[in-house]
């Protein structure tokens, strides 16, 4: 039995990039994001296809703009992203 790779993505919203500790700021406490930057991976350069929470998840589940999944904004916690764009993620990840 081949071992398939196991992926974990841990996303925060409404804070920049410099308002944790593993980046640098000594005002801010973020210890358990600190913890899991140390023992885990990183990055110090990354782009997001848009800038809004709901519309991003949309393009990291589908590879896909926002003009492509529908998914423009988030109104009081509803976007809706086709369940046919997300199906093209989960069965990537289901044969890798």
């Amino acid at each position: 039995m081949t071992k398939r790779p196991n992926f974990l993505f841990i996303i925060t919203d409404q804070h920049r990039a410099d308002h944790l500790g593993c980046y640098g700021n000594r005002v801010v406490r973020t210890p358990n994001i600190d913890g899991i930057a140390a023992k885990g991976t990183a990055w110090d350069k990354f782009y997001v296809a848009n800038p809004i929470c709901m519309p991003n998840r949309a393009s990291i589940m589908t590879g896909r703009w926002a003009n492509r999944t529908g998914v423009w904004h988030t109104v009081r916690g509803r976007s809706t992203l086709r369940l046919d764009e997300a199906d093209d993620l989960v069965a990537a990840m289901k044969d890798a």
